[in-house]
């Protein structure tokens, strides 16, 4: 597949299964992003993996955050849409 069919056939997965992600398979990706081409090749990413045990921490942050946000005034656009992903996603 070139890149603009897998650009063209790319979509946004909402739902997972619960079967967790294989560990090569995080590693994998994770090794692809950092082949991702950057300005000045700066590479100012960084990548947190968050498994099972705490992403309910995790989740419970984003909460904080949506919280905050909300007293504040601050539009929220998706977040909360992503908090929800976020509880499921293995």
């Amino acid at each position: 597949m070139n890149a603009l069919d897998a650009i063209a056939q790319r979509r946004s997965i909402r739902r997972f299964k619960p079967d967790p992600v294989p560990e090569e398979l995080i590693r994998q990706v994770l090794h692809a992003g950092t082949l991702a081409p950057s300005g000045k090749n700066s590479q100012p990413w960084e990548f947190i993996v968050v498994g099972e045990a705490r992403r309910p921490e995790l989740v419970a942050a984003m909460h904080e955050g949506l919280a905050w946000c909300r007293e504040h005034d601050i539009p929220l656009g998706s977040a909360e849409n992503t908090a929800r992903i976020m509880a499921q996603a293995p």
